[in-house]
C-alpha cells in the first residue's frame, strides 16, 4: 500500500478510463446520493480541503489473485447499481483504490458519465421511472450567503429541462462534463459569446474555476 503523488483530477479520470485506476472486491458498493455529488462539486470550488486516498500497487503478476472492479459511470438504480467486474489481463501493474472510492467515483458519475434514480410514485417496471441526468452547473445563479449553503448550484438534469430553463434565460445550465475538453481562454471565452453569456464577469469567472479545479489544481 502507497500514497501516491497529488494529480489533477483530469489526469485520475483519464487512468480510471484506461483501467489505471480500479477497485478491489472488498470495497462496498456506490452509495451516494445526487445531493451528496453536488456537494462534493460545490466544496471543489470553494476550495475546501478534498481529503487523501489510498492506493495498492498490484504488480501485474498478481493482478490474476484478485477480483476487481471498473468505477461506475452510467449509474442506473434498477440497470446498473453495481459496479461492473472487470478481468486483467495480467500484462500490466494497476492501482486499486482502498480509500477515497465514494468520491472518485462522483467525480467520474459527474465528469463522464449519467445518473438515473427512480422518480417518486412510478413503478419500477415503468421504462420512463428512471429518466436519465447529468450534472450541470448554472453560471447565472447567485451565491450563497451562509458557510452552511451551497455556493455554487450544480444538479442533475435531463436534457429536457436543461432546454427548457436555458430557454428562459434565468439560468444557464452548462454541461460539466463538457470542462474536460475546453481549454482555459478561447475556448471559455467561445463559449460564452455563442450563449450570448458576455454581459456580465460572474459566468466566465465560475466556469474559469471549475475548469481550474479540474485542470490544474492537484
Amino acid at each position: 500500500m502507497t500514497f501516491q503523488r497529488p494529480i489533477t483530477i483530469h489526469r485520475a479520470l483519464q487512468r480510471i478510463e484506461r483501467n489505471e485506476f480500479i477497485l478491489p472486491a472488498i470495497q462496498r458498493e456506490f452509495v451516494w446520493e445526487t445531493g451528496q455529488f453536488c456537494r462534493l462539486f460545490d466544496s471543489l470550488m470553494r476550495g475546501y480541503p478534498f481529503g487523501p486516498f489510498l492506493f495498492w500497487r498490484v504488480d501485474k503478476e498478481s493482478t490474476q489473485d484478485y477480483a476487481f472492479y471498473q468505477f461506475a459511470t452510467n449509474y442506473h438504480k434498477r440497470d446498473a447499481p453495481h459496479c461492473p467486474p472487470i478481468t486483467l489481463s495480467g500484462s500490466d501493474a494497476v492501482t486499486a483504490v482502498l480509500d477515497g472510492q465514494q468520491r472518485l467515483t462522483a467525480l467520474n458519475i459527474g465528469l463522464r458519465g449519467s445518473h438515473a434514480e427512480k422518480l417518486p410514485r412510478k413503478r419500477w417496471s415503468n421504462p420512463h421511472a428512471f429518466p436519465k441526468k447529468t450534472l450541470h452547473l448554472d453560471v447565472l445563479s447567485e451565491s450563497g450567503d451562509d458557510e452552511l449553503d451551497m455556493k455554487y448550484d450544480f444538479q442533475f438534469l435531463t436534457d429536457k429541462r436543461v432546454k427548457v430553463d436555458n430557454a428562459e434565460g434565468k439560468r444557464h445550465w452548462f454541461p460539466v462534463r463538457d470542462i474536460r475538453k475546453m481549454d482555459a481562454g478561447p475556448d471559455l471565452h467561445a463559449y460564452l459569446v455563442d450563449h450570448g453569456l458576455t454581459g456580465t464577469k460572474e459566468p466566465f469567472k465560475t466556469l474559469y474555476r471549475l475548469h481550474s479545479i479540474i485542470h490544474s489544481e492537484a
